[in-house]
């Protein structure tokens, strides 16, 4: 149980870490400083206008009159940092970057923007706030953008804003992993190498679920009108749900790292004692009929079944890529061999020996208690990969 809460806790941490690292807002305000006179000189045919009928021509239908303190504050607060003098290092973190660097970025909740907000969305993204003061007229221009706008001027403190939590939520999710208590094994015990059953298949697990994970909160935000990476309204939840479909792969992953880490056959001189995440079971020497050798899919499950279904994902799949669906169509055909004791009240217990510590002892173990072995089981308790015999209904298909 032990082994399952650890994994558990690292996978909840680490798609809690790429969630908060990839979910961005629903939209930024981008305001800048307007030179009305300037931008006049750089239109073409603008000349012949005054500078006043310049401003009602590029102001018409999208002009907002502010006033106050608040407003007074805010016009000088953005004007200084344009100018690269911002007041503290607040303001400073809002300035853009790229083709954007003297751009400032708010939330739409932010005062005093908050009253002007509601005036702009999709259809209107673009409006003039003008301010009034000692006779002359300062302007800025404020842009509502979605995050595919923002992606690449925006400072990342305000379009990712959960951030900041992502690598102490992966962190704990590594410590909570390494410093949970391991189970100890006897001499006698027979258990699989903490390397290569546990450590890898957790960090390929973490892997593949990982990545499909954060496919569609890196892909979908940066594309589409709607951040919000399980709506409907575009079809992009569809693309989301497949995404994190293929991602249980991994979790599938980490339950077997789990029943590997918590797997140990304790040989004792009448039995079998078998501990996983399920609990203890027995297996008494003289309750055991034979030894066979076994077979499934390297994903679990009857071989045939596997391959079937593989079949059927990898001709989806041709849809979206034929590497993929090649991949996937080999992984569901390879098998792994194991060993399979048959006891007399119909129990069975299948040992696979890839990564397994001990196994020469239960090998002695199994002859002494003089087990009937096939030679088939014998030859894989030796390290051999032997070539299962057909069964005799394989045989008659064949004939």
């Amino acid at each position: 149980m032990l082994e399952a809460v650890r994994r558990s806790v690292l996978l909840i941490c680490l798609l809690g870490a790429i969630a908060t690292a990839l979910t961005p807002r629903a939209s930024l305000l981008q305001v800048v400083t307007e030179d009305m006179a300037e931008r006049q000189k750089r239109r073409p045919f603008a000349g012949e206008l005054t500078l006043e009928e310049f401003i009602a021509q590029e102001t018409q239908d999208r002009l907002i009159r502010v006033g106050g303190r608040d407003w007074e504050a805010f016009f000088a607060s953005v004007s200084a940092a344009a100018a690269g003098q911002p007041e503290d290092r607040a303001w400073a973190g809002r300035l853009g970057h790229g083709f954007c660097e003297d751009c400032l970025f708010f939330r739409p909740d932010e005062r005093p923007l908050s009253t002007v907000a509601g005036d702009l969305r999709q259809g209107r993204p673009f409006t003039y706030l003008a301010l009034s003061k000692g006779g002359e007229t300062e302007y800025l221009g404020v842009t509502y953008l979605l995050p595919r706008d923002a992606l690449h001027s925006a400072p990342p403190a305000y379009l990712f804003p959960y951030r900041r939590y992502s690598l102490w939520l992966f962190l704990v999710g590594v410590l909570v992993y390494a410093l949970l208590p391991r189970r100890k094994h006897p001499p006698e015990a027979v258990y699989y190498s903490r390397v290569r059953a546990g450590v890898l298949l957790d960090l390929l697990g973490c892997l593949l679920t990982g990545m499909f994970f954060a496919l569609p909160l890196w892909v979908i935000p940066a594309s589409a009108s709607n951040a919000n990476v399980l709506s409907f309204d575009d079809g992009w939840a569809w693309a989301t749900l497949i995404c994190w479909a293929l991602g249980a792969g991994g979790v599938i992953l980490l339950g077997w790292a789990a029943w590997y880490a918590s797997f140990q056959l304790l040989i004792l001189p009448e039995q079998l004692l078998l501990s996983t995440w399920r609990g203890q079971e027995e297996f008494p020497f003289q309750e055991m009929t034979s030894a066979l050798l076994a077979e499934r899919s390297v994903l679990g499950g009857r071989p045939d079944r596997v391959r079937k279904t593989g079949q059927v994902m990898a001709v989806l799949l041709l849809l979206v890529n034929w590497r993929l669906s090649a991949a996937v169509s080999g992984l569901t055909s390879r098998r792994r061999q194991g060993l399979e004791i048959l006891c007399r009240d119909g129990r069975t217990l299948r040992i696979w020996p890839e990564g397994l510590v001990g196994l020469e002892r239960l090998q002695q173990a199994l002859q002494e208690a003089g087990v009937l072995m096939t030679e088939e089981a014998g030859a894989l308790m030796e390290g051999k990969e032997v070539k299962k015999r057909p069964t005799s209904k394989a045989r008659r298909k064949r004939r």
